[in-house]
């Protein structure tokens, strides 16, 4: 190490002064380099940083307006004597199409729908994937699906961060509505009457 010192040493005093303060220049303007370096990445890092903080709060700010959302909507049907089921259920693929339309989200491809019975209806619903949105898209979809119409519910969700863009979101939802189960038709006692007229005429 002592060498090594002594070597730096004796190359240092044989260079002429021009080009010790050359040298010494030289060393400065690289060390200035090194700090500018290092507050750029230390801001670099604080921006991102508050950026992430910005989204969290925002996010929180949507899942607080989709609740409220609900909360109104129960709160509504509360109030209401009932919400008329129909005998033929509204298409969810085509309502959560003109949803992302008008929003100029790229509509991904619907599965086939599901069939549950409940009670007197039977529930209808498919689980769909969107990818790369922001927040504010979340929540105003969330928004559009639940208001669009009383027969249209959202009952699942799911949100990751997007793999490809950490800013971004990848939303997996599943949305239901319903429809009156299909009457039998039964052969009524005037009916069995009405047959037998029509034999002895």
């Amino acid at each position: 190490m002592a060498s090594a010192l002594d070597t730096i040493r004796e190359s240092w005093d044989r260079k002429n002064p021009s080009e010790q303060r050359l040298m010494v220049i030289f060393g400065l303007v690289m060390l200035g380099i090194i700090v500018f370096l290092m507050v750029e990445k230390v801001s670099s890092g604080m921006a991102k940083l508050e950026s992430e903080n910005a989204q969290a709060r925002e996010a929180l700010h949507a899942m607080s307006r989709y609740r409220h959302i609900q909360a109104k909507a129960k709160m509504k049907g509360a109030r209401s004597t009932s919400v008329d089921i129909p005998e033929t259920a509204i298409a969810l693929d085509v309502y959560l199409n003109g949803i992302l339309k008008e929003m100029s989200i790229q509509s991904p491809s619907f599965p086939e729908v599901r069939e549950n019975p409940v009670g007197k209806f039977i529930e209808l619903s498919f689980e769909v994937s969107l990818k790369g949105l922001n927040i504010g898209e979340v929540g105003e979809l969330l928004e559009r699906v639940e208001t669009g119409s009383q027969l249209v519910v959202v009952k699942e969700l799911n949100l990751d961060t997007s793999f490809r863009d950490k800013e971004k979101l990848d939303l997996e939802v599943t949305i239901a509505t319903y429809k009156k189960k299909a009457e039998k038709k039964k052969k009524g006692k005037d009916d069995g009457d009405d047959d037998e007229e029509g034999e002895d005429s």
